[in-house]
């Protein structure tokens, strides 16, 4: 097998996947060219969190909560993808994505 270097982004996680109470925790790296989101990417803030299949009152209130003392990116809101998605960063500089419908649109591209 050839000895290839991996470069930075081919080491990253691109997505980990945890279910809980019916919902889906999404666990990845942040890549390098998202700082203009994200802002300066250090030790502590380089992973991204996604929340998918939450309900609409729930997605709102996980969000809500998370959103104290942190920086708004993206309020809920429907989108293309989602009737409820949003972005925020939390006050420990940890990214966080909300999606209600995520899995629905993906599944209807898998079917």
């Amino acid at each position: 097998m050839p000895n290839l270097e991996l470069s930075l982004e081919e080491k990253m996680i691109m997505d980990s996947y945890i279910e809980f109470s019916g919902n889906v925790l999404m666990i990845s790296d942040v890549l390098p060219s998202m700082p203009k989101t994200v802002g300066k990417i250090i030790k502590g803030n380089n992973i991204l969190i996604s929340v998918i299949g939450a309900d609409d009152e729930a997605n709102k209130k996980y969000f809500n909560n998370l959103l104290g003392y942190g920086k708004l990116i993206m309020p809920i809101s429907s989108v293309p993808w989602s009737k409820s998605f949003g972005m925020l960063i939390d006050k420990f500089g940890v990214t966080w994505k909300f999606n209600s419908d995520a899995k629905d649109f993906i599944d209807g591209f898998n079917n």
